[in-house]
């Protein structure tokens, strides 16, 4: 009996141990923290990942904790990089690490890994975002690349060094078609608030001028808010009705940051109305008209016209 007794106690603790054995947490892998930040809503995810020296002064900036985790990780996780994602999918296997989808707008963000590096208690990812609409992928003539390096501490795998990178396909005739056109909306988008900027600077250079000049009241001619055509001279050159002195050359001449500006309808003088429109010098499909008045409201049209923005245009927001 006792005999009996000491093998089932040895088959129990046996069996005891290799329970124990089953249940213990299998240690996390690299992809897998990376998986627990990508789902994380909060920063608690991103903070655990950091080492302990980053997190320390991190806390000793108090309120600027929160300001250096948004560098690392946008504010709701990176499922709010869409606003209104409806899904979000991890993977712990294959090249795909995450998918974020929005399915009203048929919108899809996808993280791949492009190249991982793993050696024992440090590991390098490069990480790819691929965006889709519609089912195709948005071509940009550029290639993000995240570069992620971790290291196993306390048996917490952290981020050690974080980078970023892009690769220009310059032999690919789709990225550059998508460089161009991104380069040219770009340009469109900087002209464009130039304009707008230009015309804010001419209408309140017609209020002074019609302050300055009550008989003339506004003017419908662009270098009598300049200076050009005044000879230059050892005497200090005195603003006056025909050279205001009011604007820079350039703007007075009608010509810049690729806008044509013309100052019309004003009434006879004392003109107390007139219109300002800038319209673009290019051709690139999308590019506005602006338009302003009297009354300091600007407006704008989409089809690039001076009428269609003095007719019809909608409210610069």
């Amino acid at each position: 009996m006792n005999g009996f007794a000491g093998v089932m106690v040895l088959l129990t603790a046996s069996a005891s141990a290799q329970l124990v054995e089953r249940t213990q947490a299998v240690p996390q892998t690299p992809r897998q923290a990376l998986v627990e930040v990508l789902q994380s809503r909060d920063s608690s995810a991103i903070e655990k990942h950091l080492p302990e020296i980053t997190k320390r002064k991190l806390r000793q900036s108090g309120s600027e904790m929160q300001l250096g985790l948004g560098g690392i990780m946008p504010p709701g996780g990176f499922a709010s990089l869409f606003a209104g994602a409806q899904k979000m999918e991890v993977f712990e296997a294959g090249t795909t690490l995450a998918r974020i989808e929005n399915e009203r707008s048929k919108e899809k963000i996808e993280i791949t890994i492009e190249n991982e590096e793993f050696r024992g208690d440090e590991d390098d990812f490069e990480l790819a975002i691929r965006m889709y609409k519609n089912g195709e992928e948005t071509m940009h003539w550029y290639a993000p690349r995240i570069l992620l390096h971790m290291r196993q501490d306390d048996g917490v795998w952290r981020f050690t060094e974080i980078g970023f990178s892009a690769r220009m396909r310059i032999a690919d005739p789709e990225f550059l078609d998508a460089m161009s056109k991104e380069l040219m909306v770009g340009r469109s988008g900087a002209e464009g608030a130039s304009a707008v900027a230009s015309l804010r600077t001419l209408v309140t250079a017609e209020m002074q001028y019609a302050s300055s000049y009550p008989a003339v009241g506004f003017t419908c001619t662009l270098a009598n808010l300049g200076s050009e055509g005044m000879k230059p001279g050892t005497r200090k050159q005195q603003p006056n009705e025909l050279h205001a002195m009011l604007i820079d050359d350039m703007l007075a001449s009608g010509h810049k940051s690729g806008y044509r500006f013309i100052i019309s309808n004003c009434d006879p003088p004392p003109a107390s109305r007139f219109s300002i429109t800038a319209v673009p010098e290019s051709s690139i499909a999308g590019q506005r008209a602006y338009c302003a008045d009297q009354s300091g409201v600007i407006r704008y049209s989409s089809d690039g016209r001076a009428d269609t923005c003095l007719a019809i245009g909608k409210t610069l927001q």
